[in-house]
């Protein structure tokens, strides 16, 4: 909703009278903001076109960056409705929600260097599937930067994938993945039992 410069005088009017609550004025405050950050003005050279261009990117990269933090601290205060009553109710979808929050781990933990985070989510979350020797010789292949493609990082993947396959042959790569997904599906059998076992708790709690 916009306001014009009457209606935002009259606002501030009330306010001061304490008829207004200081929420909606804060409301109003920050929404003329942000039109006015993502307001158009005529570009002179494409020099400024460049800056103003940079500058909305930037931002966006902060934002995403932002999200993910929000969604690590959501499942950290609200472990149990994380799933059902934030991520359930986002206008994005889970997949997005993992990887905003992975890359935001990734971040605060330091895996990237300053300067270093792609501007897009997509190809951040893909640098952070990578080990910690792959993420150097991405370093060195010069795939770590803001300016980086998702399928220059995929396509860094296919190579590294493909160099494990002439290592080890390609027996010996299904024997180690047999080998890791027997252990997945041993931890989410122990996890399921666990549930199950709280599940009953409940139950009988439920039942007194």
């Amino acid at each position: 909703m916009a306001y014009s410069r009457r209606q935002l005088q009259k606002r501030r009017d009330d306010l001061e009278a304490g008829e207004a609550p200081p929420a909606a004025f804060a409301e109003m405050h920050d929404e003329r903001v942000a039109l006015v950050a993502n307001a158009l003005v005529p570009l002179r050279s494409a020099d400024q076109a460049v800056e103003h261009i940079g500058r909305l990117w930037k931002e966006a990269q902060d934002k995403f960056l932002a999200i993910g933090r929000y969604l690590v601290e959501a499942r950290r205060r609200f472990p149990k409705a994380y799933e059902r009553e934030v991520v359930d109710r986002l206008p994005f979808g889970r997949q997005v929600a993992y990887q905003l929050a992975t890359v935001a781990r990734a971040v605060d933990a330091g895996t990237f260097q300053s300067g270093e985070l792609p501007r897009t989510y997509s190809a951040a979350y893909l640098l952070t599937t990578l080990a910690d020797e792959e993420l150097d010789q991405a370093r060195l292949k010069g795939l770590v930067h803001p300016d980086v493609r998702r399928r220059e990082i995929e396509a860094f993947k296919k190579t590294l994938e493909q160099q494990r396959q002439e290592a080890l042959g390609r027996r010996t790569l299904l024997l180690q993945q047999q080998a890791t997904l027997k252990a997945r599906i041993q931890k989410l059998a122990d996890a399921m039992e666990q549930a199950i076992a709280e599940l009953k708790y409940v139950e009988k709690e439920l039942e007194r």
